[in-house]
């Protein structure tokens, strides 16, 4: 119920909500919405890639991903932070603004798509995979319903309005889902895959059309366009080391091993990455505002608020770590075609990359909040040159498993730059990072080799069913125990 006019027989304590408040809970909301959304997304892309493993070849997903890799690439390279800008300018608002940041996003759009038609066969040579020279520019047409995207999508996000954009995001990956079956029942063909991609980018530019707000024209202001375009173009060098650095085992193993295993390799890079993708808006629930509070009220206390706020995030990040090594075999080995069994012991190595990764991100928060920026640009470089030096030594040494561990080392070097730099501010992270890695190094290890021997003990065949049970052994303790410090955390004032 809206609440009633006020009279004049209010009493004085009835005051409308501050403005801090009002902001407050619209965060909250937000942030909610926000993991709501991203659950709801992953879980329709893992049980849609539960149902096209059924239709498709390893061959296919290792083709669509290379695809999608090279997508990826392009649309980061050539981001201009066009929502970005939206979002945090004062003229955020104003039609002439939005109609000049519409232009570039579309004349963006079509760059991209004529790149991405010129770039199909360099990519197809380079992968040694043919059907790229029709599948990427297939894909690139994602970019032309994307450039086409109205402004208004972009303001929901400037008011925080994630409510209506969780709605519009997870309707795009359900119709998305429902292309890809359909087309992959039918036809069983690579291109469902594709075809998926290129809807989730064309279902917002649909919907949009009922939802109200300011019709965008093509204009073109100069003092508009300035602003925009030179808040995008500090944004280039940081994208592309972060996709090569991030990208470096897909592009490597594209040109070292078959479509087939980089399939395999693709589905559990989506599993092991679930941590990130979940828990991403965590970060903005829990580190951002801890650290913005420090900041504002006293900056001697801000070491105490990153410490604190990473102490809720780390049990978080450990039991979902643990569910995911601990029964990731028994995932893919009872739910899947057996050629795709494989990707259980990738997700177990994958997964440590993730652990890294996701704290080199979330801690980065830290120094952001001290205003020093030039040691993350500095740990992004160092993360990509460990990379590449120890996943192609990797892979030379112990071929594909090295390749995928030594991605991991490489993200690994970049978390330990980060945490250099941290704790040369003041904020060491080491020592509750280090007993929370050494709890997902133990259990983990520990707990994934324990249905293995102990199976041929037991008389079984195979150590899938086991695993489940183990895992449950290992699971259900550290799970009491994240419970208890997350617990304990949430508690203190």
């Amino acid at each position: 119920m809206e609440p009633s006019a006020p009279t004049d027989t209010a009493e004085p304590s009835q005051a409308p909500p501050r403005p801090q408040e009002n902001m407050r809970s619209k965060t909250v909301r937000g942030t909610f919405y926000s993991i709501v959304g991203q659950g709801l997304k992953n879980i329709l892309r893992l049980g849609s890639n539960v149902i096209l493993a059924r239709l498709l070849t390893r061959d296919d997903f290792g083709v669509s991903l290379l695809v999608n890799t090279v997508m990826i690439g392009l649309e980061m390279i050539s981001d201009l932070g066009i929502e970005t800008s939206i979002i945090q300018s004062k003229r955020g608002e104003e039609p002439t603004f939005l109609d000049t940041a519409y232009s570039i996003q579309f004349v963006r759009g079509v760059l991209l798509f004529l790149l991405a038609c010129l770039a199909a066969w360099p990519a197809a040579w380079y992968f040694k995979a043919p059907e790229l020279t029709s599948l990427i520019p297939l894909a690139a047409t994602g970019t032309l319903f994307r450039g086409l995207w109205p402004t208004k999508l972009h303001l929901l996000r400037r008011h925080l309005e994630v409510k209506k954009l969780m709605i519009i995001t997870v309707g795009a990956q359900a119709l998305s889902v429902v292309v890809m079956a359909v087309h992959a029942y039918i036809y069983r063909s690579v291109w469902a895959l594709v075809l998926g991609s290129v809807t989730v980018l064309a279902t917002p530019l649909l919907i949009s059309a009922f939802i109200p707000g300011h019709r965008n024209r093509f204009k073109w202001e100069a003092t508009a366009a300035k602003e925009l375009l030179s808040f995008g173009q500090w944004i280039f060098v940081s994208t592309l080391i972060t996709f090569l650095a991030d990208r470096f085992a897909v592009l490597a193993s594209g040109r070292l091993v078959d479509t087939g295993t980089l399939g395999v390799f693709g589905m559990a890079t989506m599993l092991s990455t679930l941590p990130t993708a979940v828990g991403g808006p965590a970060v903005n629930a829990v580190i951002l505002p801890a650290l913005s509070e420090a900041a504002r009220t006293d900056r001697s206390k801000l070491a105490d608020g990153f410490h604190r706020a990473r102490a809720v995030v780390l049990p978080l990040l450990l039991f979902v770590t643990l569910g995911l090594v601990l029964w990731a075999p028994a995932f893919f080995g009872l739910v899947y075609k057996p050629e795709f069994r494989d990707a259980g012991w990738m997700t177990q190595l994958a997964i440590i990359g993730t652990w890294f990764g996701y704290q080199h991100d979330a801690w980065s928060r830290g120094l952001l909040a001290v205003g020093i920026s030039r040691p993350l640009a500095v740990a992004n470089a160092i993360k990509l040159v460990f990379t590449v030096v120890l996943a192609l030594g990797g892979f030379y040494l112990f071929e594909f498993p090295g390749l995928i561990l030594g991605s991991c080392l490489g993200a690994a070097s970049g978390y330990l730059a980060i945490s250099y730099a941290l704790a040369k501010a003041g904020m060491s992270p080491f020592k509750l990072d280090a007993k929370f890695g050494l709890l997902a190094l133990v259990l983990g290890g520990v707990g994934s080799q324990v249905p293995i021997h102990l199976a041929p003990l037991l008389g079984l065949d195979d150590y899938l069913w086991l695993s489940i049970v183990t895992g449950l052994v290992f699971l259900i303790p550290a799970g009491l125990f994240s419970a208890k410090r997350l617990k304990a955390q949430l508690k203190k004032k």
